[in-house]
């Protein structure tokens, strides 16, 4: 069975590989990483992810809610799960980036992948 890919989008150089080893763990496949929303729509285009893992601020505060709102209009059936350290409206999920390491956000993590595979596979 292909594990399910997840696309990392956060502004915080020194949280991605904490997000990376998480998704890793819950059993994901780690598609393209970014800093920035900048090449967002060619990445989206490209990879297809079903699950994208957003930051608030990419760099700038807004950009993820911005980045959110695009994937929600041009790929509506992507997953966004929103992770940053301050509090946000957007997204299905949202966690605060002080949890990502903890057992619950991997383990929240592999059940999304779990519910993600198996609807791919019952289309």
């Amino acid at each position: 069975m292909a594990k399910t890919m997840v696309m990392i989008i956060h502004g915080k150089d020194e949280l991605r590989p904490g997000l990376i080893r998480a998704c890793e763990e819950a059993g994901l496949e780690i598609g393209p990483e970014r800093s920035s929303m900048g090449s967002l729509a060619w990445l989206m285009q490209q990879w297809h992810p079903p699950i994208v893992i957003l930051g608030y601020f990419l760099p700038h505060a807004g950009d993820g809610e911005r980045a959110a709102e695009l994937i929600e209009r041009e790929w509506p059936d992507t997953l966004v799960i929103s992770c940053s350290d301050i509090s946000t409206k957007f997204g299905d999920i949202s966690f605060w980036t002080r949890e990502i390491d903890s057992p619950l956000f991997v383990a929240t993590l592999r059940a999304i992948g779990e519910l993600v595979q198996a609807s791919a596979e019952s289309s």
